[in-house]
C-alpha cells in the first residue's frame, strides 16, 4: 500500500473511532425483544449470534454500494465472489450469475430466498448446476444474511462454503418507485439502467392481511467494439505487446503465403485501404466488445392472511426473465491451425477437422508450391444469445400451538433456457460448400466450388446459414416440494429452557438439457456438448437443539438425514458451543459435516464434451522455444518486411497450436458418491455496548470425494500409466519428417518425440480433495446522534491461510497456494457512513493484496526466470496491490424523494497489471475491464408515494 493511501486509511479509521468515542451514550429506554429466526438455524431466538458466524447486509448497506443487482452485492464481499453472466460467454450456461463464496465453487454455495431454495438455472455449466443470482430482484430485498460456514445439517446438499439467504420486504404498505442510471466517465458506454415499482396493501395487525408486489426492469447496454476503448487501456500493456490495436492478417478476403518461398500477398479483391505492409488486414477490435447486452425483468408477489388464533396463510410468487447477447470474433481459416477434434455424441465416434494447405496450382494459390491461406469469415454472424425464465410459487400456513411455532408449505418451481450459437462450421455444410478437409488429396475445387462459398463474397444467407448452421441448447428443470417444521421449548437445563426444532422436506426434480440435432450428430466442428436427462425423488428429516448448559455456556446440536436414490442416506451432523463468561464477550465454535449430492448431470444419462487448457510439456515447451526463436529472427528484419510478418505470424500459430486447449470427453458415472466435507470454526465476539461490535472467526474446510474430471495436466504426467477408464489420443508422429508445427528437422532440433495431443477421455470421479482455511475479521462502530450526525464505521477483512489440492499422482497434498496468483492473501473492505439530517455519505475503501504471477512456489510458468527469458520486467512479474475508493451520497430532504449518487473508483485508478492473464508480449486485450471504465457514476432516484 502506498504511503499516501496508508495515511488516508489510517485517517479514515481514526476519524471513525474518535467520532464514535465522543458520541457514545447509554440508552435507558427498555427494549422489547422478540424471538426471530435467523439463517443457519430453525430455532427462533432472541440473540442473533449463535455458534456460527453470520453477516447481515441491510437494505441501506446495499444502497450505499450503488449495487443494482444481487450479483453486484455478493461480488463486493471480501470473502465473496461471483461467476457473473459477463464471463459466461464461452460456457455451457450463458446468461446467468452464480455465487462462489470462498472460491470453493458455484455448487458449494447455497442460495435461499426467504429460507427456501429457488429453482436452479436451466442450463448446466458442463456438469455444474447452480442457482441464478439474477433471478432475484434487488429492489425486493430487505436484507441478505450470509452464513459464513457450512449449513448442510440444516439445509442439506450444497451448503459447504456458506449459505446466502435473501430476505424480502414484509408487511410493507405504500407505493414506491425507483430508477437509476450507471455510466463510465472515460466513455459514454458501460451503461446500466434499472427501474422498479413496488407496493404494499393492507396492515397485518389491524386489517388482517398484507400483499406486497413489485416489478423490476434492468438493462445492461452492450459494448460491441474494443476499438474506441483502446486509448483508455493501461498504457503498460501496449508497451509490452505490439498486438494491442494491431490489425490481423486473418482478413476478408484473406492472404496467401508460400510454403517454399517468401511469397505473401492479399487475395484478389482486398480493398486498397485495408492493405498494410503488403498484406490485407482486418480490424478485429471493431466487431468484438467487452460487454454483453442484457435485459431482465423480475416480478415478486407475496401475501399474508391472518386466519385467527395465531395462524397465518402465506403465499409467494417470483418470476424472472432474461435475455443476454454475446458477441464473438468471426471464425477464421488458417492452413496451419490446430486440427479440431471432437466427438459424435450419438455414436461416440471421434471426429477431426484438418486445416489444409491449398495444393499447388490452386486458383487462389501459387502454381508450383502449396499455399497457406489465412481467411476470416467476416460476412458470417458470430455470437450467442440466451433467453431464460425462472419461477417459484408456494403457499403454506404457519402458526403457534401451545408455545410451539410450526410452518408447512408446498410449492413448485422451475426454469427454462434456450441458448443459440452461430459461428461454428457445420461439417456437412463445409464439405458441401467448400470441400472435404480430411481427404488425403484435396479436391481441385477446394474453396472454389461452383455454387459454394465464395472467398470475399458475396454469399447468400442460405449459403451462410448452411456453412454456419446455428446450434441450440434447451434446458428445463422442474421441482415440486413439500416441507414442514416445528420449533419451541422442551425441558430445562441450568442455563434455561431447551430450544428444539424438527422438520422434513420432500422433493421431486427433473433436469434436462437438450442440444440441437446437429450438435448431437457431431456436425458442429469442434463444439463442446453437454446434455442430460434425469429425474429423482428424495427427502430429508432434520432436528436441532439449543442447549443452555449454563448461564455462560450454550451448546447447539443438529443433524439432518437426506436420502437420495443411488447412494442411500447421508447424515450431516453439527455441534457448536457458545462460551460467554461476561455479556460483552463470547467464544464460539462449531464442527459440522457438509455434503453435496451428485447432481443429475453427473449420475444420470448425459453426454459431455468440452475443451480445456492443458500444459502438454512434451510439445508446448518446445513450441514456445521455437516461437521465441522465430520472433528473435523476425526482430532482426526491418519493420513491414514481408518475411518479418511471416515469422511473427508463424510464431503465433506455433504457440496457438501446441499451447492452447484440447478436447475432453467425459462420461456420467452412476456409482458416484456424495462429496463430503468437514467444516470447523472458532471465533471470538466482543460487544461491550450497542456501539461496538468486533469479531474474528477462524474457519477450516476439508472437502473430499469431490466430483469432477481428473486434472488434465496430472493425467498427462501419468501418460502411459493411466487410471482405468481414462485414455489420451495423439496424432501419429514421425520425428524424421516432423508435422505441421515442427517442420522437417525442427522436431529433432527441439526434442519432440510424440504427436499432437488430440483428446483426453475420462469419466466423472470422486478423486479430488481440497482444504482451505482462513480468518474473517469484522469491526463495526456506531454512534448516537451528534452535532455532526450519526456515524458508522465498518471493516471486513478476509485473510486466507491455506488453499491446497490433493495430488493423486504423488498421493499427498500439493503446495499451499495462498499468497500466489490464484489466491491473494488478504481482501479488505472499510466503510465510513455519516448520516446528518437528510444527507447520507459513505466512503468505502477496497483492498486486495498483491501476488507473484506463479500459482505456487514450484511453478515454473511466470516465475522470475520465465519473466526474464520472455522480456517481462521484474516489476511486471507480479500483480501489485489492488486498491479502490468508492463514494456514495444521498439526499432525502424532499418529501418522499431520495436522490443518490454512487461513484465507483473515485481516484480513477487503473487495475493492477496482470501479465499472466494478458499473455505477456503476445497479449491482445487486457482481461480487466475496469481499465477502460475508469470512474463509474450511478445516479439514483427513489420516490415513495404518500
Amino acid at each position: 500500500m502506498s504511503t499516501t493511501l496508508s495515511r488516508h486509511v489510517v485517517a479514515l479509521a481514526c476519524l471513525a473511532t474518535c467520532q464514535l468515542a465522543l458520541a457514545q451514550t447509554q440508552s435507558t429506554e427498555p427494549i422489547q425483544l422478540q424471538r426471530v429466526q435467523v439463517t443457519g438455524s430453525n430455532i427462533k431466538r432472541i440473540d442473533q449470534e449463535g455458534s456460527t458466524p453470520l453477516q447481515v447486509i441491510s437494505r441501506q448497506d446495499i444502497q450505499a454500494t450503488g449495487a443494482k443487482t444481487l450479483a453486484q452485492v455478493i461480488e463486493a464481499l471480501p470473502n465473496g465472489g461471483t461467476l457473473n453472466d459477463l464471463g459466461r460467454g464461452n460456457s455451457f450456461a450463458p446468461g446467468a450469475s452464480s455465487a462462489n463464496l470462498r472460491d470453493m465453487g458455484q455448487q458449494s454455495t447455497l442460495l435461499l430466498l426467504n429460507g427456501r431454495r429457488i429453482a436452479p438455472f436451466a442450463l448446466a455449466d458442463y456438469n455444474e448446476i447452480f442457482s441464478n443470482l439474477d433471478a432475484i430482484p434487488a429492489s425486493a430485498i430487505d436484507r441478505v444474511e450470509i452464513l459464513k460456514s457450512g449449513g448442510s445439517a440444516v439445509y442439506g446438499s450444497d451448503a459447504v462454503a456458506g449459505v446466502i439467504n435473501v430476505i424480502t420486504r414484509r408487511d410493507y404498505e405504500g407505493l414506491e418507485m425507483a430508477a437509476s442510471r450507471t455510466q463510465a466517465s472515460k466513455t459514454a458506454k458501460f451503461g446500466e439502467n434499472a427501474v422498479s415499482l413496488s407496493g404494499g396493501l393492507g396492515n397485518l395487525d389491524t386489517q388482517g392481511f398484507n400483499v406486497l408486489a413489485g416489478v423490476e426492469l434492468y438493462e445492461r447496454e452492450a459494448v460491441p467494439a474494443w476499438r474506441p476503448l483502446l486509448g483508455d487501456t493501461n498504457p503498460v500493456y501496449a508497451k509490452v505487446s505490439k498486438r494491442i490495436g494491431a490489425k490481423s492478417t486473418y482478413s476478408f478476403p484473406g492472404n496467401i503465403f508460400g510454403t517454399a518461398s517468401d511469397y505473401a500477398a492479399p487475395v484478389a479483391g482486398c480493398k486498397p485501404e485495408l492493405i498494410e505492409g503488403s498484406l490485407c488486414r482486418y480490424d478485429r477490435f471493431s466487431n468484438y466488445g467487452p460487454v454483453a447486452g442484457s435485459k431482465r425483468a423480475n416480478v415478486f408477489v407475496a401475501g399474508t392472511l391472518n386466519l385467527g388464533g395465531g395462524t397465518e396463510a402465506f403465499a409467494e410468487l417470483t418470476w424472472a426473465g432474461t435475455k443476454t447477447a454475446y458477441s464473438s470474433p468471426h471464425s477464421i481459416y488458417d492452413s496451419y491451425d490446430t486440427t479440431s477434434v471432437w466427438g459424435n455424441p450419438t455414436t461416440g465416434d471421434r471426429k477431426t477437422f484438418q486445416y489444409r494447405l491449398l495444393p499447388a496450382g490452386h486458383p487462389l494459390g501459387l502454381p508450383d508450391e502449396d499455399t497457406e491461406l489465412r481467411y476470416r469469415f467476416a460476412d458470417a454472424p458470430s455470437g450467442m444469445s440466451t433467453k431464460a425464465s425462472q419461477y417459484r410459487a408456494l403457499t403454506g400456513v404457519r402458526g403457534t400451538w401451545q408455545n410451539w411455532d410450526w410452518e408447512s408449505a408446498v410449492g413448485v418451481m422451475g426454469a427454462q433456457a434456450t441458448s443459440t450459437w452461430q459461428g461454428t462450421f457445420s461439417e456437412k455444410g463445409f464439405i458441401e460448400l467448400i470441400g472435404d478437409p480430411n481427404k488425403e488429396v484435396l479436391d481441385a475445387n477446394f474453396f472454389n466450388k461452383p455454387g459454394g462459398y465464395k472467398i470475399g463474397g458475396p454469399n447468400s444467407a442460405a449459403v451462410i446459414n448452411k456453412l454456419f448452421a446455428p446450434t441450440q441448447d434447451v434446458g428445463r428443470n422442474r421441482q415440486i416440494f413439500w416441507d414442514g417444521r416445528i420449533s419451541g421449548e422442551f425441558g430445562h437445563l441450568p442455563g434455561g429452557a431447551i430450544g428444539v426444532a424438527a422438520g422434513f422436506e420432500l422433493r421431486h426434480e427433473r433436469f434436462t438439457v437438450s442440444p440441437s440435432a446437429n450438435q448431437m450428430e457431431g456436425d458442429a466442428v469442434g463444439l463442446g456438448v453437454s446434455s442430460a436427462d434425469g429425474q429423482r425423488t428424495f427427502g430429508a428429516v432434520f432436528t436441532e437443539a439449543k442447549l443452555p448448559l449454563a448461564k455462560w455456556l450454550t451448546g447447539e446440536v443438529a443433524v439432518r438425514m437426506d436420502r437420495f436414490p443411488g447412494f442411500g442416506s447421508n447424515w450431516a451432523p453439527k455441534v457448536g458451543l457458545v462460551f460467554q463468561p461476561v455479556k460483552s464477550v463470547a467464544l464460539r465454535t462449531t464442527l459440522e459435516n457438509g455434503f453435496r449430492a451428485p447432481n443429475l448431470t453427473e449420475t444420470a444419462k448425459s453426454t459431455k464434451f468440452a475443451f480445456s487448457s492443458v500444459d502438454d510439456k512434451k510439445r508446448c515447451q518446445p513450441a514456445r522455444q521455437l516461437a521465441e526463436d522465430l520472433r528473435t529472427q523476425a526482430a532482426t528484419l526491418p519493420d513491414g518486411d514481408t518475411q518479418q510478418a511471416l515469422l511473427y505470424a508463424r510464431a503465433d500459430a506455433v504457440e496457438n497450436a501446441e499451447c492452447g486447449s484440447v478436447g475432453v470427453s467425459t462420461t456420467h458415472n452412476p456409482a458416484l458418491k456424495p462429496e463430503k466435507s468437514r467444516i470447523a470454526t472458532l471465533g471470538l465476539l466482543f460487544e461491550p455496548n450497542a456501539h461496538v461490535s468486533a469479531s474474528v472467526d477462524y474457519y477450516r474446510i476439508v472437502r473430499r470425494d469431490e466430483i469432477g474430471t481428473p486434472d488434465n495436466d496430472k493425467l498427462l504426467e501419468r501418460e502411459g500409466n493411466l487410471p482405468p477408464g481414462v485414455s489420451i489420443d495423439r496424432t501419429a508422429f514421425n520425428p524424421a519428417v516432423g508435422d505441421t508445427t515442427f517442420r522437417g528437422t525442427e522436431a529433432q532440433q527441439y526434442g519432440v518425440q510424440v504427436g499432437r495431443l488430440l483428446r483426453i477421455n475420462s469419466p466423472f470421479t470422486n478423486e479430488a480433495r481440497t482444504r482451505a482455511a482462513g480468518l474473517d475479521w469484522r469491526l463495526v462502530l456506531s454512534s448516537d446522534e451528534t452535532g455532526a450526525g450519526r456515524f458508522k464505521f465498518t471493516t471486513d477483512i478476509s485473510h486466507l491461510l491455506q488453499r491446497q489440492y490433493w495430488d493423486y499422482n504423488a498421493n499427498t497434498w500439493d503446495e499451499n497456494g495462498v499468497g500466489y496468483y490464484d489466491y491473494p492473501r488478504t481482501a479488505t473492505k472499510m466503510s465510513l457512513t455519516q448520516t446528518r439530517g437528510a444527507w447520507t455519505h459513505t466512503l468505502t475503501y477496497n483492498r486486495l493484496s498483491g501476488t507473484p504471477l506463479t500459482t505456487k512456489a514450484s511453478d515454473t510458468d511466470w516465475n522470475e526466470d520465465y519473466c526474464a527469458d520472455n522480456g517481462v520486467s521484474a516489476e511486471l512479474c507480479k500483480i501489485a496491490v489492488k486498491q479502490r475508493f468508492d463514494y456514495y451520497v444521498a439526499y432525502s430532504g424532499i418529501r418522499g424523494l431520495t436522490v443518490s449518487l454512487a461513484v465507483r473508483n473515485v481516484l480513477n485508478d487503473y487495475a493492477p497489471v496482470n501479465m499472466r492473464s494478458f499473455g505477456g508480449d503476445t497479449g491482445v486485450l487486457p482481461t480487466n475491464k475496469d481499465d477502460v471504465k475508469g470512474r463509474v457514476f450511478t445516479l439514483g432516484l427513489q420516490y415513495r408515494f404518500k
